[in-house]
Formats: structure tokens, sequence, C-alpha cells
């Protein structure tokens, strides 16, 4: 039958199969399935000696079993419990079918973290993708596209922990305390830096978020000791507090359990500094050690760096124009949320490149400034996160090269441009506005059914 008599035998059916096709969604969704094909054998080589078997598998089989599942060793589980929990679920197949549920798993997550995304930056829908606005988009996945493959290669919870976060902040954004909360809680239960959201709700007059979200995070976490109780009496969160919080303590700050390159958080650029300097070749970074009288001076600058961060953010965070406030909160808090995404990179004790695919949000935004409201600051800006991000990629400059480019804490730098760019934003908006006050508690005005601030 040919096409011309299909449309006339069934119009209806016709308009709405053209309907489906054309539809923005749709195609997004049927890129990212290609993209997810193409890119399926490489996730799913080797998987029984993939990250994921040697530490999200081992830990959820050890859980079933009653056992510690928080070990000083080889590829450990360095997290809260949850993680290893909802692992277990992966364990009950062959490590093959459970690896590729797993890549199923993530790949819903990338597009929840893009459409969310979407959300945030104030695109109603991916139809009005056009333009200005669709080189943004695409100019941001050029500057953050290798820190959202990251994930995958390492076969992490990375890109789950960020759906959960991003979903969060857009109910959060839309006035669903309830859900937004939630959702931000279980992104923390996961890996603990998504706490920070705590103060900056806080600080934003979202105090009942707030709260929330702590009390999600810390009881989420107490679910594997009621599902698969340990056989001796200690609970998994104290044991994971004991194992690896409490040494963490003793150590360098940046010392973490996987090499120091890898870790691109301020703790870990300072102890590169303090133990290679700025190297210009691989073979200071085979040999170089940390003096001991240079500790005290590390661990000095790391505390500094980190007390003028937060009062960076603090002091942003505190203050909120006036001046048109209602019309202008939802914005501004998707440019509030992406400073503390870029924070939580720079203050985690351990920030692997995975870690990154967090920085879509604060990029997306500064590539909407730069493009759409053509301000040339944020040219500049998108010059040096290019430099800092994907022309530092093994694959484009080398082995060599790239070791050096992690060595010179160029990640840390990309993240601490983008903190950087968003605080200066956010303080020049309250400046350009006619006063500034500090937050109070969200009230709702049910007769006009929307959240005002109380001032």
């Amino acid at each position: 039958m040919s096409l011309v008599k299909l449309i006339r035998r069934s119009p209806r059916e016709a308009i709405l199969a053209y309907q489906l096709l054309h539809s923005s969604r749709v195609r997004i969704a049927l890129a990212l399935i290609v993209c997810a094909a193409l890119y399926a054998p490489i996730f799913l080589r080797e998987p029984a000696e993939s990250d994921w078997a040697c530490c999200f598998v081992r830990a959820a089989n050890r859980m079933l079993a009653g056992q510690a599942i928080h070990v000083v060793e080889d590829h450990p589980y360095a997290y809260p419990p949850l993680m290893a929990l909802l692992t277990i679920p992966f364990t009950l197949a062959s490590p093959l079918v459970g690896l590729g549920c797993w890549y199923v798993v993530n790949i819903i997550a990338v597009g929840v973290l893009m459409d969310r995304s979407r959300r945030l930056v104030g695109i109603a829908s991916w139809s009005h993708l056009q333009g200005r606005e669709l080189a943004a988009f695409a100019a941001a996945l050029l500057l953050c596209g290798r820190f959202l493959v990251g994930p995958l290669e390492t076969r992490q919870f990375d890109l789950v922990v960020a759906a959960f976060l991003f979903a969060g902040l857009a109910w959060l954004q839309d006035g669903s305390t309830l859900r937004g909360a939630a959702s931000i809680g279980a992104a923390a239960a996961m890996k603990c830096t998504p706490l920070l959201f705590v103060p900056m709700l806080f600080l934003v007059g979202k105090r009942r978020a707030a709260a929330l979200v702590a009390l999600v995070a810390v009881g989420l976490n107490f679910l594997p000791d009621v599902l698969t109780p340990r056989n001796s009496s200690t609970y998994y969160l104290a044991e994971w507090k004991e194992t690896f919080l409490d040494v963490a303590h003793e150590v360098p700050p940046g010392t973490w359990f996987s090499g120091l390159l890898q870790n691109q958080s301020v703790a870990g650029g300072w102890q590169r500094y303090f133990r290679y300097g700025l190297p210009t070749s691989n073979v200071a970074l085979r040999h170089a050690k940390l003096a001991a009288v240079d500790l005290p001076q590390l661990r000095f600058a790391v505390y500094v760096t980190y007390g003028l961060l937060l009062s960076v953010a603090a002091a942003v965070l505190v203050r909120r124009p006036v001046a048109r406030l209602r019309e202008s909160q939802p914005q501004r808090f998707a440019e509030e949320a992406a400073l503390i995404l870029s924070l939580m990179l720079l203050l985690s004790p351990m920030t692997s490149r995975a870690h990154y695919a967090t920085v879509l949000l604060p990029v997306w935004l500064m590539m909407r400034r730069a493009l759409v409201e053509r301000e040339r600051s944020m040219k500049a800006i998108a010059v040096l996160l290019l430099i800092c991000g994907p022309l530092i990629a093994k694959g484009i400059i080398g082995k060599q090269f790239g070791e050096l480019a992690l060595a010179w804490s160029l990640p840390t730098w990309f993240a601490g441009v983008l903190f950087i760019a968003t605080a200066a934003r956010l303080r020049l908006s309250c400046l350009g506005s006619e006063s500034c006050v500090i937050p109070q508690a969200e009230s709702v005005d049910r007769n006009r059914g929307r959240c005002s601030v109380s001032l």
C-alpha cells in the first residue's frame, strides 16, 4: 500500500504520526537513544573488571550477606550505604545483564538531567530551542560534554545523583517544596555534597525545604539497616563515618582513596601545588612527595580558601533584589543553584571528572548570557571554560599533556571560573536593583495561588 493511500484511508492517524515525528521531545529522545546505542559497547566492555563490579556490586553482595561494606582496600566502597542497597537488584542477574540494566538507568538519568536543566534555565519546551537558544545549548554541550561522558566511563552513580538533584531544583523553582526537597535529599543520601543546598535554601528563605533535605538524606541511609541488617549491632552509616570520614581528618587535605591527579577539588589542587609546584614534565608526578614541613601550610591554604568561598557564597545568597522580586525569582533561583553546584565541586574532599556532570546548568546559563543576551564579559568566560575544559582532553592534547593539565588543576579552575562568574552576576543583579533585602521564611498567598517572600 502506498503512502498516499495510507494517508487517505487513515488521515487522523497520519496526522498524529506526523506530529509525533516532528515533536521536539521525540527527536531529543531519538537522538539520546542513538547516542546510547553508539556508546553501549564502551560502557559494557569487561563488566567483571569495571569499577561498577569491583566497588558497588561487591558492596551490595556484602550487604546481602550482612557483612561490613566499608573496608579500606583496592576500589573501596567509600560512600554512604544507600547506593549499595540500590545496587542489590542489579546483582540478581549475570554481570553483563546487570551492567546493561544499569546503563539504561544512566541513559534515562542523562535525559532527566538535560530536561530539568532546560526547565531551570527558563526554556519552556524543547520546541523553543531555536536560533541563539540552540547555539547556547550546543555551546554548553561542547564545554561540558566530556564531563557528561565521564560518569558513563566510571559506571558510577554520578548521573543518577545529578538527575535527582536537578529534578529537585526544578520542582523547587516551580514551588513544589515537598517533592523538590525530597529529591535533593535523595541525591544527598547517595553523595553528601548536595547537602550544601541545606544552608543555601535556608539563606534564600526556603527553610522548610532545607530541613526536609537534611531529614531525607539521613533517613534514607538507615534503610539498609532495616532491609538488610548487619550481623553486628553497628549501623552502616556509623561504619562509613568511622572508616572513611574520621580517617579523612587524619590525612593531608586532598588525600582520598584514589589518585591525587583525579582529585580536582580545592584540597586536591592545593596538595598538588605543595607536592609538585607547577610541573613541566611528568617525571615530577611520579616521584614528588609532600614534605612534612609543608603540611601546616597546606592545611592553612585549604581552610582559608574554603572560608573565602563560603563567605562569597553567603554574601551573595543572603541579599536578594527587591525590585521585580516575584518576576525574577525563578531565574535568580536557577543562578543561585548554579553557584552551589560549582561550590560542591570545589569543597568536596574528592572531586573526580565524573562529578563534573553537574556543571551543565551553570555552563548553560553562561552560554545563554553570552549568545542570547550578548554579554561581552560572558564571551571571555566562555573562552576560559574552553581552555580549562574540552581543550585539555587527552584525546586532543595527548596523555602526557593531559596528565600535566590535571596536575595544574585546570578542571578545578573550570569550576572556579564558573563560581566566580556566577557570584559576580548575582551580586551585580542585586546592585543594579533599587535595593536589596535579606530573605525571610517563604510564605504562600493562597488567595492568589502563588509564592511570596515575607520582607
